[in-house]
């Protein structure tokens, strides 16, 4: 309903664990709050409305966020502060407070360009779908014991370097970062899979998600470069 584009929304519950979920995900929301709150009801409304202008720098976020989340998690692994990995995990709720708010905007108002709003949806999912892969690594390794394999730690730190052309491509476009994100996806994707029979447990759900990061930081690109068209 928040990215659907609603702004006033009424919710009933019967039992005091729904009321603290449907809580819980209103603080996720930029702009929703309750307003009134009865023994099985809820009434929430926006009340923000400027917010909705500002599609370009809450994208611009959700991006930023993302890239200081990749960058700590490989920092955290190489290092092997896995303790740090729960708080970095956190950082995936923001990415999500922003993504939501910039595909409500899309819903109620479109992309400013508006032929090409679900090229722009495709981008603003992706991200938010690309940070779901880092939590899901930090997921991985929050509870480490081990020493991690150099060569999927130098091939994460590739796959990193892949994505951050998806955020330099939408920000500082240059034609060498196109071809770059298509001609380095299929020779990473080599190398990632040459490494899963090498691999055990839990490295081999760590190379999983880096292939998941590429096939999604390429369908963000395609996103970004039928905007252009």
């Amino acid at each position: 309903l928040y990215q659907l584009g609603y702004d006033d929304v009424e919710i009933t519950f019967n039992d005091s664990k729904t009321l603290k979920e449907i809580k819980s995900r209103v603080s996720e929301c930029i702009g929703y709050e309750i307003i009134d709150q009865k023994s099985n009801k809820v009434h929430i409304k926006s009340i923000v409305t400027t917010i909705d202008t500002e599609f370009d720098t809450l994208l611009r976020k959700s991006f930023q966020v993302t890239n200081e989340m990749a960058k700590e998690i490989l920092e955290a692994l190489k290092d092997k502060k896995f303790d740090e990995l729960v708080n970095i995990r956190s950082m995936e709720g923001l990415n999500n407070r922003f993504t939501d708010i910039c595909i409500r905007i899309l819903n109620k108002k479109g992309y400013s360009n508006q032929k090409r709003t679900m090229q722009m949806y495709e981008i603003v999912k992706n991200i938010e779908r690309i940070a779901d892969e880092f939590k899901y690594i930090s997921d991985i390794f929050k509870n480490y014991n081990k020493t991690i394999s150099n060569t999927n730690l130098d091939l994460f730190s590739e796959v990193i370097d892949y994505y951050l052309c998806f955020y330099n491509i939408m920000y500082n476009f240059k034609p060498e970062l196109k071809e770059k994100i298509f001609l380095l996806r299929k020779p990473l994707i080599t190398k990632i899979e040459s490494q899963f029979e090498k691999s055990k447990s839990k490295e081999t759900l760590f190379l999983h998600h880096q292939l998941d990061i590429i096939q999604k930081v390429y369908e963000g690109v395609g996103g970004y470069l039928a905007l252009t068209l």
